[in-house]
């Protein structure tokens, strides 16, 4: 489940106790100043912005949602669609050189993570981008080995893998089986064939939408 940004800075408005916020923690609508405060804005809100359907997804019950804790943040890494296409052959890490802007935050209730709530840092606010994120729940429901892990999301793809170490050295982990792309879900992939399989499909789709992987009208 992910929930748009304009629908949950409204529910976020319904739902909240504005006399809560402090002068250090102050927020307009889907901005805060401070990346605490967004989380403390999601975890108070969540028994009203997760419908019925959505709990029994996820297999929340209303005293879940009260004891939800957050775990350590997961950083996300954000890939362009050009900067997969301009690419050399080579290694996916050459192209993790920014720094994040993004975070993955894993809730759980019981120790157990249940969902994740995506943050992203604009300037000096910070924004909800998404509540649920199912697809994280294999490659980092071991909170040690998330703690040691990256999300690298690739823009006008529609493709999240997780970058993590193993006993083969680093390694990318696709969130989701996309076989045109040549990877299957929770399946480790070194950088290189990583980066390969990244470059064939943006060619595919380049040939197939063009311009439109630019302007958004493809993926986000």
């Amino acid at each position: 489940m992910k929930l748009p940004a304009s629908l949950f800075a409204l529910s976020l408005l319904a739902a909240c106790n504005v006399n809560t916020r402090d002068a250090d923690n102050n927020s307009k609508g889907n901005e805060f100043t401070t990346k605490d405060a967004a989380l403390a804005a999601v975890i108070q809100t969540l028994p009203q912005v997760l419908s019925s359907n959505q709990k029994r997804l996820y297999n929340l019950t209303d005293a879940d949602l009260k004891s939800v804790t957050p775990g350590k943040e997961v950083a996300v890494r954000d890939i362009t669609f050009d900067e997969v296409m301009k690419a050399p052959e080579g290694d996916l890490a050459t192209l993790l050189t920014r720094d994040s802007s993004s975070a993955l935050v894993p809730l759980a209730v019981n120790n157990a993570t249940r969902l994740f709530v995506e943050m992203r840092n604009e300037g000096n606010t910070w924004r909800i981008q998404s509540v649920g994120n199912r697809k994280f729940l294999n490659a980092l429901k071991d909170p040690a080995a998330a703690q040691n892990s990256e999300v690298v999301s690739v823009h006008g793809l529609a493709i999240d893998l997780v970058k993590r170490t193993d006993a083969s050295g680093i390694v990318y982990v696709p969130t989701e089986t996309n076989k045109q792309a040549g990877f299957v879900k929770d399946t480790p992939y070194t950088g290189a064939v990583a980066l390969q399989n990244l470059k064939a499909y943006a060619s595919v789709l380049s040939r197939q939408f063009g311009d439109k992987l630019k302007t958004g009208e493809i993926d986000d």
